[in-house]
């Protein structure tokens, strides 16, 4: 599988419109939507009126993608979508964590997910993310289904070398 540049399309588009890596106004519809039928995150700091953002392109895509999983009998809960380069910086500098302006997150073009984040225990070890790779069903229906909706747990937090993460997801659709 070929790793294309983190949220590639989304990257592009806002970046041809003279948009910045997490300086995106959350509040500019054009830019990012809301995504209002997840419960609210509780995080007000970055998300003051409690709701996740992506890039409109990759919301929609992510609402078909969460619905598809829900008739599928599968859930799950956001831990991040758009993040703003206070917010990617706040996060701290483990090997789990990209520099502000460099994640894909700040493109509104990534999400996590908290259970599989858990089931991980939040390890970015190789080792333990191919283990639940292999065994978690909300993964491998993730993995399995995901592109069909322009959704992927990117290879090279997937591929056994450096970091992985399980609990990542990158819009690589079309925008």
């Amino acid at each position: 599988s070929s790793d294309v540049c983190s949220s590639d399309l989304v990257a592009k588009s806002l970046n041809a419109r003279g948009k910045q890596n997490g300086l995106l106004n959350i509040n500019d519809s054009t830019v990012l939507e809301k995504l209002m039928f997840i419960p609210p995150s509780v995080d007000k700091k970055y998300y003051p009126d409690g709701y996740y953002r992506l890039h409109p392109s990759a919301a929609k895509a992510y609402i078909s993608f969460y619905n598809a999983a829900k008739s599928a009998g599968f859930n799950w809960t956001l831990s991040s979508a758009y993040r703003s380069r206070q917010h990617q910086a706040g996060l701290g500098s483990s090997s789990t964590v990209a520099s502000p302006g460099s994640s894909p997150h700040g493109w509104g073009g990534a999400f996590d997910v908290s259970e599989l984040y858990r089931a991980v225990g939040g390890s970015g070890s190789p080792n333990v993310n191919s283990s639940a790779r292999q065994s978690n069903p909300l993964y491998k229906w993730m993995a399995e289904n995901g592109p069909k909706y322009g959704w992927y747990n990117p290879y090279r937090l997937a591929d056994g070398n450096g970091t992985d993460e399980c609990w990542h997801w990158e819009y690589w659709g079309n925008v």
